[in-house]
């Protein structure tokens, strides 16, 4: 079933001519009523919409075949999670970073208070919310590292230092032969080498066929990774057992949006989250999952999901806050799967040492350089590779988020030995040691009695 409504302004009329063109579907939210035409309809898809980005003002991007676009947002990504998270969250999410040992403020508090409940077993809402404090404490970071990157590649500051795979692991077979370091100093007088560095695979980087060879697998390598996006989205889909494809037009107050999708995809939705925002879509046979999402993301929305029944509600959880801050390029690449990000890796990297020329390679070889003092094509393309290591950054980063009333991504464990025995909590992406006094306070806890540690060598503990 097809439901169709004409499309009235400039910046939809040349979403729905780029779509169209390149048989992609379009979600879009609060676009510019007026503005001039736009003339570049007809470019490839990806070009085309970062040239509509810069004609109207919005940010978009293509993602899984639908054009997502919506109006740009100025600040840096600091600035725009810090607007979107409360002031609770920010103070933990985005506080000033410290060494993060037992000195550090809050560290005792979340990180060893958390541990106590969990070996006390407590599961109170006071110890919920502790442990989501705890998380985010943790999660601060990494986040704070995914920022630093996101200003370097925005402002191409970063430095790019060429090594070798025998220079960089000698000994140690590596699937190419040249590395490039794409590093980011905290200051500009910091030395490039020994800094925050990525390293970006080489010309003929392959992690699919890699992953082949090393198992000996006889499969192709178009069906590997056919698993394993399948696989990948199994693990993240949605309730929405029955739902179909979504096939139409739509151009409006988003309050037509519940009874759209519920004619057209059979999926029941409540959208009361914006009732007055405005949404233009150019849909052919899109999964009504993947619309649901990208609706989310240009409503500002959070996306729940139960029993066949869809909700846009107000972004709760910092989870739910820091996706829907994001930039939409980054959001495409860092809330999609990580086989999806794999294949966006290895296209920008193939693209990145086409682009360098060999007066590029020439300099590299040399000494660091700028990313600024590239050949344009090769700057462009370099900070292109860059931006999808940092989104996979930020996609591990967010699986350390705890998600509206689910469970806190954080473990405890114990390391046992004669010398340092610890507790550590660990989150996706990182791990706290819990040792010295603290440990001692919690085995005594978990143990019912005094504990003794005895701090000398084993064998000059028993000639004692």
């Amino acid at each position: 079933m097809a439901v169709s409504q004409a499309w009235a302004s400039p910046a939809e009329e040349a979403l729905l001519a780029i779509a169209r063109a390149s048989g992609l579907s379009v979600v879009a939210s609060g676009l510019p009523g007026g503005g001039e035409p736009f003339e570049g309809a007809t470019a490839p898809a990806d070009a085309a919409v970062r040239a509509l980005s810069d004609h109207f003002g919005l940010e978009a991007v293509v993602w899984r075949g639908i054009i997502i676009a919506k109006p740009a947002v100025s600040g840096s990504l600091r600035e725009r999670l810090a607007a979107a998270l409360d002031e609770h969250a920010r103070g933990l999410l985005l506080r000033t970073l410290d060494s993060g040992d037992e000195w550090a403020p809050g560290w005792e508090d979340l990180v060893v208070g958390c541990a106590s409940d969990m070996i006390a077993g407590r599961a109170t809402e006071e110890s919920y919310r502790r442990a989501c404090d705890a998380a985010l404490w943790i999660a601060a970071q990494d986040l704070a590292a995914i920022l630093r990157w996101q200003d370097a590649v925005a402002d191409a500051s970063a430095w790019l230092v060429l090594r070798s795979a025998a220079d960089l692991a000698p000994g140690k077979p590596l699937p190419v032969t040249e590395y490039l370091g794409v590093v980011a100093p905290a200051t500009d007088s910091d030395d490039p080498v020994g800094a925050l560095q990525y390293w970006l695979p080489g010309a003929g980087w392959d992690p699919f066929t890699r992953v082949l060879e090393e198992e000996g697998a006889t499969i192709t390598r178009d069906e590997l990774v056919r698993r394993a996006l399948d696989d990948d989205r199994s693990k993240s889909r949605l309730a929405l057992d029955g739902a179909e494809r979504l096939t139409g037009d739509l151009s409006g107050d988003v309050s037509a949006l519940s009874d759209w999708i519920r004619e057209v995809g059979h999926v029941e939705v409540e959208c009361d989250y914006v009732p007055h925002a405005t949404v233009a879509l150019h849909l052919t046979s899109a999964p009504t999952e993947d619309v649901l999402r990208a609706l989310a993301f240009v409503l500002g929305a959070a996306l729940t999901a139960e029993q066949g029944r869809a909700s846009l509600r107000t972004p709760a959880a910092p989870l739910e806050s820091v996706s829907a801050a994001l930039p939409a390029p980054l959001w495409a690449e860092a809330c999609g799967t990580s086989t999806e990000l794999r294949l966006t890796q290895q296209a920008t990297i193939a693209a990145m040492w086409a682009a360098v020329t060999d007066e590029d390679l020439s300099r590299l070889r040399t000494a660091p350089t700028r990313v600024r003092d590239l050949s344009p094509s090769a700057r462009a393309a370099a900070l292109r590779a860059a931006r999808t290591w940092v989104a996979g950054d930020m996609m591990d980063m967010l699986q350390c988020l705890p998600e509206r009333g689910g469970p806190v991504p954080l473990w405890l464990y114990e390391r046992r030995n004669d010398l340092m025995p610890c507790y550590y909590i660990t989150s996706p992406m990182r791990v706290e040691y819990i040792g010295g006094p603290f440990y001692l306070e919690l085995k005594s806890q978990a143990t019912g009695g005094p504990v003794l540690w005895n701090l000398a060598p084993p064998d000059e503990a028993a000639s004692r």
